[in-house]
């Protein structure tokens, strides 16, 4: 069933009704119990999604679930009432909601992830007693949260549970919690104590701190927690992300500790620290950005580590660990160094400027990250590695640019003689505005997915030389105030992302003489434009493909959330993955007939797309093509069944939807892989009743053909007053002779069953058919590669290849209809060339 009742959208199945959508005017809600008759069940997915005129809701006894994002971002949404019947509670299902108080009934188990993520207005939440599991970021960013109770048989609390809760003051685990993420707790800065029921066996507190049963492993340490921290004689190591952002001002640790973890206290406000001679492994990052540490101090005892002048190194000297950040001025790296790793002066808020001694051989271009006030990097003159010009770091003879300081601002020229920037090299520099290149470049590299201008904002305008061949992944990503990009004559090579997020980008234009790409009115292309490769993503409105372009590269349009409307010519063959994905603004895709394969997430999380028609000519359809396009409702079909890779191709639409298909389609049946499929004549007036039979359309198995009593003996949705063949499942009502027998039980039809797995081992049973009965013709199993070459006569050979479940055969002018059925391995065809 479908329909509206009322204000209320719904979908129906076997007696029980699900409420899909809403179109009344707000205000306090009440979802009614029954429609037509049928008791509502449940909330659909998104069902509420966004309807902000939504003050308060109340869900009918009855009700058992909730779907998934059903009240997400109704922000003005303060009060609901939930029924004692509800079992089950979608994620992010009342996510950033008004919501100030809230009562989970008895019967739900788990508190699903984002749940009432963004929720800054709850301050009271009751939890089901009988609840097991907290999700990840339940109640993240829940700031009026004070308190929290956790029901006795909760067993798991998952990362970022209580993220940023920023009133919670206290929290007492119970006993059952045997897996308790790290930062279940994090960024909840008033919390100062976490107390551990005495009878828990995974956990236990000490003066407000989580530690494991037989504390040896410190676990959570509250973020509101102040003053020194001292850490019990059997701890040996402090846990990832333990202490991370804390109040604390110092640390005691003690002389068993063996291991401080990653990020253990990155953040936080300790002052200085003592490292034990007992310590043998710190990971990286665990003092990274405390804004009040100005020293690290070793014992001189420990065989691994050591410190000098307040920072810490390894135990040769020869890699600088971390720098005290708190400190201000200028940083020294002294003689005998050799490798400045990753955040070695990261989020320090008073450097200046770092000097790098003649010995530093390796500088990692994250070692100073998010420094603005750092407008200077020196390198010693007798360094053989690098060297420094205007506080800007360069390989020994000035060829690469290695490393630009965060703080430095206004326009850069690179000198004439640089042949390479390096990966990252000015990534974040938010005060750069402009960059002049010199004829002598070639390359933008890549660091991994750091670009040379990742995240570069106050860049507006780039121009890139005729001598650079190569532009690395990710060059401009991030680059948010870059309006314009020009590419000259001599690249040849671009790596993926280059413009990812640069939202404000209107052009990209190409030298006209460059013999790879090309540009046509601000897009980029390959050089003959049959492949659409970058869409500038600041362009609003709509666009049309240029006729000749034949692929739409991958993710040629990510993030052109300001593209309301994509129209592709015939020439279009193909969307590549994730090409149209994701757009928020995109409501409309005019597909040509030409178009053949929709690739992995072609559109993909297109939040305006509410339908789409999917050309005759379209064979082939990837995995997650339009998954969580949460308003689509519906595609229409314009030919028969294409190959769908998997049914998440569909996962994540609107409550409601529902695939159309034309009439005389083949391939399709009734549900399509999972999900609602009617023919053409019942998608286009679902409540009428063209029979004139009393049953709507929706409902009726014999649309045309008026027939009460339903009756369907094959069971395949075609009733028996219009199934040609009344007896054999099968939703293919193909009849070439017109004798009113259908194929697939007529005389000389051949049609067979396809088992096994994907490729090798596959066994196809081929049958002929005689008006209902049907014999056994021939068995054949795949070889190695997934075929089939088999022959009744020698000048025809039958090839099937189960990974399209489709069936081929030479010579060319062979007559045959070639069929698929995805979801139940069958298939038919017929031949007038030969017959079994």
């Amino acid at each position: 069933y479908w329909g509206d009742d009322g204000d209320f959208e719904y979908t129906g199945d076997a007696g029980v009704i699900t409420i899909t959508g809403y179109n009344g005017s707000g205000g306090a809600i009440v979802i009614p119990d029954t429609v037509i008759g049928f008791p509502v069940v449940s909330i659909g997915s998104n069902a509420f999604r966004e309807i902000t005129t939504i003050t308060g809701v109340t869900i009918p006894e009855g009700v058992i679930d909730i779907g998934a994002s059903a009240f997400r971002d109704c922000t003005g949404l303060t009060s609901a009432s939930l029924p004692d019947s509800l079992e089950e509670i979608g994620g992010s299902a009342f996510a950033n909601t008004g919501l100030t108080s809230v009562t989970i009934p008895e019967a739900v188990t788990l508190i699903s992830g984002s749940l009432f993520s963004g929720c800054t207005a709850l301050t009271s939440v009751t939890l089901s007693d009988n609840a097991t599991e907290i999700g990840a970021s339940a109640f993240s960013g829940c700031e009026s949260l004070a308190s929290i109770t956790i029901p006795e048989k909760v067993t798991k609390i998952n990362n970022g549970a209580f993220k940023d809760c920023i009133a919670l003051t206290s929290v007492n685990i119970p006993e059952l919690v045997d897996s308790l993420h790290y930062g279940s707790f994090s960024g909840c800065t008033a919390l100062t104590s976490i107390t551990v029921d005495a009878a828990n066996a995974a956990y236990t507190s000490v003066d407000g701190v989580v530690y494991n049963d037989d504390v040896t492993s410190l676990v959570v340490c509250p973020a509101g927690k102040s003053g020194i921290l001292t850490i019990p004689s059997t701890v040996v190591s402090v846990g990832r992300d333990s202490c991370k952002g804390s109040a604390l001002s110092g640390v005691t640790f003690p002389s068993t500790l063996t291991t401080i973890s990653r990020s253990a206290f990155t953040l936080s406000a300790i002052t200085s620290v003592n490292i034990p001679a007992s310590v043998a492994t710190i990971q990286a990052q665990a003092f990274r950005g405390c804004p009040n540490l100005t020293s690290i101090t070793v014992d001189p005892s420990n065989t691994a580590y050591t410190s000098a002048d307040g920072a810490l190194y390894n135990i040769d000297g020869t890699t600088l660990i971390q720098y005290p950040t708190g400190l201000a001025g200028v940083a020294t790296v002294p003689t005998g160094v050799t490798t400045i790793p990753a955040h070695a002066f990261s989020e320090a808020p008073a450097l200046t400027s770092v000097v790098f001694s003649d010995t530093v051989s390796s500088i990692n271009t994250n070692c100073a990250f998010d420094t603005p006030t750092m407008t200077s990097f020196v390198v010693d003159s007798a360094n053989p590695d690098f060297s420094s010009l205007d506080g800007v770091i360069y390989n020994d003879n000035q060829t690469t640019l290695v490393l630009a300081p965060k703080g430095i601002s206004g326009e850069f020229i690179i000198p004439d003689g640089v042949e390479i920037l390096a990966g990252g090299s000015f990534v974040s520099c938010e005060l750069l505005t402009g960059v002049t290149m010199p004829d002598s470049l070639t390359t933008l590299a890549a660091a991994g997915f750091s670009g040379v201008f990742t995240n570069a904002t106050g860049l507006t305008s780039i121009t890139i030389p005729d001598s650079v061949t190569a532009i690395g992944t990710a060059a401009f990503f991030g680059a948010t105030g870059l309006t314009d990009i020009h590419i000259g004559s001599g690249v040849t090579t671009l790596g993926t992302g280059i413009i990812w997020e640069t939202t404000s980008l209107v052009s990209i234009t190409v030298d006209p003489t460059n013999t790879i790409y090309s540009s046509i009115d601000g897009v980029m292309y390959d050089k003959l434009g049959t492949t659409l490769m970058f869409f500038p993503l600041g362009r609003a409105g709509s666009f049309t493909v240029p006729d000749g372009v034949v692929t739409i590269g991958a993710s040629a349009l990510r993030a052109a959330h300001f593209i309301t409307e994509v129209t592709l010519p015939a020439s279009v063959t193909t969307l590549s993955n994730y090409a149209l994905s994701p757009m928020d603004s995109l409501a409309t895709v005019n597909m040509a007939e030409g178009l053949e394969t929709i690739g992995r997430g072609a559109l993909r999380g297109n939040i305006s797309l509410t339908t789409v028609t999917i050309p005759e000519s379209v064979t082939n359809i990837e995995k997650q093509a339009f998954q969580n396009s949460w308003r689509m409702s519906s595609i229409y079909f314009l030919g028969n069944a294409p190959d769908v890779a998997n049914a998440d191709a569909f996962s994540g639409l609107a409550p409601d939807f529902h695939i159309c298909y034309p009439d005389d389609a083949f391939g399709f049946t009734r549900p399509w892989y999972g999900y609602r499929a009617y023919p053409l004549s019942i998608c286009d007036d679902p409540n009428g009743d063209l029979d004139g039979d009393t049953i709507e359309n929706y409902l009726d198995n014999c649309v045309n053909t008026p027939n009460l009593d339903q009756a369907d003996a094959d069971s395949d949705y075609i009733g028996d007053s219009c199934d040609n063949c009344p007896d054999i499942a099968g939703s293919n009502q193909n009849d070439v002779d017109d004798d009113g027998d259908g194929d697939i039980c007529d005389a000389g039809t051949v049609y067979g069953f396809v088992t096994g797995d994907i490729v090798a081992g596959v066994k196809i049973e081929l049958f002929q058919v005689s008006c209902g009965s049907s014999v056994l013709v021939e068995t054949y199993i795949s070889d190695a590669e997934g075929y089939y070459a088999f022959a009744d006569r020698a000048d025809t050979y039958y090839h099937i290849d189960p990974r399209r479940w489709t069936y081929e055969f030479t010579p060319e002018f062979s007559a045959v209809d070639a069929f698929y059925y995805p979801d139940n391995r069958r298939f038919d065809f017929i031949s007038t060339y030969v017959g079994f």
